[in-house]
Order: C-alpha cells, then sequence, then structure tokens
C-alpha cells in the first residue's frame, strides 16, 4: 500500500491549485454510476477516484487500490493539493493532485 504514497515530485503551489480546481470540477460535472473520475498508475499499482460516495461517510469518497490481484478499497477527500485517503485495510495515501489523471479508456 505505501508505494502509492511514493508518486510526488516538487512543484509550485499554483499549479498543484490549478489541478485542485480541475479535479474538483470533474467531480461536480458527474459521469456514469460507478465509473471512476481520476486514477493515478505507477508501474504495477493504481489507485482510482470515485464521484459515489460508496459506503463512505461525509464529503469523502469512494477509493479503490489495485496490484496485481490486490484490490483494496478507501475513502477520499480533496485537501488543497492533495488527496487524502483512508483504505479499509487501515493504512493511508496522500497523493498529489497533480498525479492523477482521467482513466484511459478500453
Amino acid at each position: 500500500m505505501r508505494a502509492a504514497t511514493c508518486i510526488s515530485r516538487p512543484t509550485r503551489a499554483g499549479c498543484d491549485m490549478r489541478h485542485a480546481i480541475a479535479l474538483l470540477s470533474l467531480l461536480l460535472a458527474g459521469n456514469a454510476a460507478g465509473d471512476a473520475i481520476l486514477e493515478v498508475r505507477d508501474e504495477d499499482i493504481r489507485v482510482e477516484l470515485h464521484r459515489d460516495a460508496g459506503p463512505c461517510v461525509g464529503s469523502a469518497r469512494w477509493a479503490i487500490f489495485y496490484q496485481g490481484r490486490v484490490r483494496i478499497p478507501g475513502c477520499w477527500i480533496l485537501n488543497a493539493d492533495s488527496v487524502q485517503i483512508a483504505w479499509l485495510d487501515g493504512d493511508i495515501s496522500v497523493i498529489p493532485v497533480r498525479a492523477f489523471r482521467e482513466p484511459k479508456g478500453l
């Protein structure tokens, strides 16, 4: 799980704010239920962010971590220039907003 927290590079705060605004606009725009709105990939690891709340409470939304056959659900929130994810296995990740991209189509 900790490998997902390695996805970071230094950047200017203005760039982070633009990415945060883009993430928020995708969240508000909506999509088909269950579809990921953003994802980040690092070798064989993929983290998906979903618009749906799933079992998450408050303003948190559904996230899924994939690595090989491992699949770990979690809940994410946007915090300024990072996405904070609490995984249901008890781990946490903080990933810079700028690392996320729109999911690649099949």
